[in-house]
């Protein structure tokens, strides 16, 4: 990052860490910059078992379950994984304390059940009318409880000690 050392209080990315081609090394340029109490605001996919399927099969972006965090450069800005952060911030979330000490995770939700899907996400035209949108978000209210279960979104809040 073209930043001096500890130099910057925050950096949030929305839809962002499953598109870097070496996601460590970013966390590395992190704690660089980070100012001591800076932190990282980050919102990404999240791969619940009801989400897996829709990332999987429904979605465009490429969705790989396994230890995969390096994507090989020059592929085109589309070939990510959308995987990517569930697989750092819960199947090896081990490792990534270990190898960052300094960013600690301060906050962590999962939220947005099958709004996303529904409202065509990003990239396509909704599946709903805009009148159905307000059911649709009190359901998801409800279902908070099973937010693990289903949820497609995660909000992670890291800080540098």
């Amino acid at each position: 990052m073209p930043f001096k050392n500890q130099s910057v209080k925050n950096i949030t990315m929305r839809g962002v860490l499953h598109h870097l081609n070496d996601p460590f090394a970013f966390f590395e340029e992190c704690e660089r910059v980070l100012q001591s109490g800076g932190r990282i605001i980050i919102n990404e996919p999240y791969i619940s078992p009801f989400s897996y399927i829709g990332y999987k099969y429904l979605h465009f972006e490429n969705c790989d379950y396994s230890w995969q965090t390096e994507f090989k450069k020059g592929q085109p800005f589309m070939d990510c994984n959308s995987a990517l952060p569930t697989i750092i911030f819960k199947k090896k979330l081990p490792y990534f304390k270990n190898t960052f000490p300094k960013l600690q995770i301060i906050h962590t939700n999962y939220h947005t059940f099958f709004i996303y899907f529904l409202t065509g996400g990003y990239s396509y035209p909704a599946l709903i009318p805009n009148r159905l949108f307000n059911i649709f978000i009190s359901i998801e209210k409800g279902l908070r409880p099973l937010r693990k279960l289903l949820a497609n979104i995660m909000f992670i809040v890291i800080e540098k000690s």
